[in-house]
This record gives structure tokens, C-alpha cells and sequence, in this order.
């Protein structure tokens, strides 16, 4: 018998197919549930605030390596219901390179970050997914490069 290999993504919808994705009942407490109830106007004051730190990282980058291209750093994080990022969950998801120092810096930073705690749901703590491009040159300050920008 041969073995196929499958991404994750591929396993997980093959077993979503197979097994169905029908309600199930949990045992214990509930589980943070993942919507849109983060405020992200505090979002990003909070991120507007943190402006220097994320700009020092990409100094520190820039000083080891003078080349280092500009370019959007897009990283995401979800937050959990106290208000902290989950650590292992914050990552950069695009870069227009390569650079280890430059990204787990940026990680650290967002994961310092301090947000309003996220608004519940009816008798359920929730979790903020956040995705959110940082747009670094040679010279100023990243531009927050959010698609939706409240005002």
C-alpha cells in the first residue's frame, strides 16, 4: 500500500469531507470563539503608539545589512480575550524578503502590544484575528498600510 502525502490545508478539508462539519458538543468550557469584536480604531492607536519600536527593528535590520530592501512587512497576530497577543500565533506572513533578525523583531514587538480587551460574545469570551502590513523605506517612518482605516 502506497502513502500520499497531503499539506495540512488538504488533510484538514479531506477530513472535513469525510467526517462533515456538523455541530458538536463540547465538553468542558467553551472555547474562545474568533470573530470581528476587536475595536480597530484602538487597534491601531495601539500600533500608531508602538510606531518607533517597529521602526528600530527595521534600523537594527538595516544597520547589519545595508541592502536590506524596503518593502511591506504584513504580520499578523490574534488577540486573546485579556487583551495579549497569543505569542504563538504571531507571525509574518509576507515579506518582499528574507530577514530573520528584522521578523522576529517585529514579532516580539507586536507581541509587547496591549490592547482593550476584545468585546464578548453572549456568555463567550472571543479572540481578534489581526493581519496588518507595516511598509518600511530607508529613510521615516513605517506607514501603516491597513486596507480599512477607521476614522
Amino acid at each position: 500500500m502506497s502513502w500520499i502525502l497531503l499539506p495540512r490545508t488538504s488533510i484538514f478539508f479531506l477530513t472535513l469531507l469525510l467526517f462533515g462539519c456538523g455541530a458538536s458538543q463540547t465538553i468542558g468550557p467553551k472555547k474562545p470563539q474568533r470573530a470581528d469584536f476587536c475595536d480597530m480604531q484602538h487597534v491601531h492607536t495601539v500600533v500608531d503608539a508602538k510606531t518607533p519600536e517597529l521602526r528600530n527593528c527595521y534600523d537594527q535590520a538595516l544597520a547589519k545589512n545595508p541592502n536590506l530592501t524596503a518593502g511591506k512587512w504584513v504580520v499578523g497576530w490574534v488577540i486573546m480575550p485579556n487583551g495579549r497577543p497569543l505569542s504563538r500565533r504571531t507571525k509574518v506572513h509576507a515579506a518582499p524578503v528574507q530577514n530573520s533578525g528584522l521578523e522576529s523583531c517585529l514579532v516580539e514587538a507586536v507581541n509587547g502590544f496591549i490592547f482593550n480587551r476584545p468585546r464578548s460574545a453572549p456568555g463567550r469570551p472571543v479572540m481578534c484575528g489581526i493581519r496588518m502590513p507595516f511598509v518600511f523605506d530607508h529613510q521615516g517612518t513605517p506607514v501603516l498600510d491597513a486596507v480599512k482605516r477607521p476614522r
